[in-house]
């Protein structure tokens, strides 16, 4: 059996080039927004030091599997986060299986989420917010390991690909 490579490489796209830009101390940056299909979006963006300072902007998007397979070039993801100011809700459905990223081949072994309040701008309340959680782990091969409520305005979700080979043996070796 082969070593795992235990190098780290971090890739981060967002919108707007003053915040993004922060990632290329640590890997690749990409200006652009990442989301459920591609196009353009009408995005709350960060326009200012402040917590408050978010304003509204069309911007361009590239939907998850192209930006892994044609920005990142990656097809094995270890560790996905996703903060995309509401639209993560529509991301969801391409993790589970038979979504899009099952059906391009890309595997994603760890995924954390922010999920935004208030839920009802998204479509569901607090008891739909529940049920899709949910939903979410049982047609997909994550499982939630932690439910994280932070900040007022968001719950941070993380989950772990229990059911994929690479991904069980990445994080518990021989012991499961």
């Amino acid at each position: 059996m082969s070593a795992l490579n235990p190098v780290c490489q971090f890739y981060g796209a967002d919108p707007i080039q003053e915040y993004g830009s922060i990632y290329s101390d640590i890997g690749t940056y990409f200006e652009i927004a990442v989301g459920a299909e591609s196009g353009v979006l009408n995005a709350s963006v960060k326009n200012g030091p402040g917590a408050a300072d978010y304003t509204w902007k069309v911007v361009p998007v590239i939907d998850l599997s192209s930006f892994l397979l044609n920005y990142v070039n990656k097809s094995i993801i270890d560790h996905l986060w996703i903060d995309n100011e509401g639209p993560e809700y529509r991301m969801l459905p391409l993790l589970q299986r038979k979504g899009d990223l099952d059906r391009k081949g890309i595997t994603v072994c760890q995924l954390n989420v922010e999920m935004h309040w208030p839920f009802l701008d998204y479509g569901f309340d607090e008891e739909q917010f529940g049920r899709m959680i949910l939903d979410f782990a049982e047609k997909s091969d994550f499982v939630l390991m932690k439910l994280h409520h932070g900040a007022p305005s968001h719950y941070r979700a993380f989950f772990f690909n229990a059911f994929d080979p690479y991904c069980v043996h990445r994080y518990f070796g021989d012991r499961c």
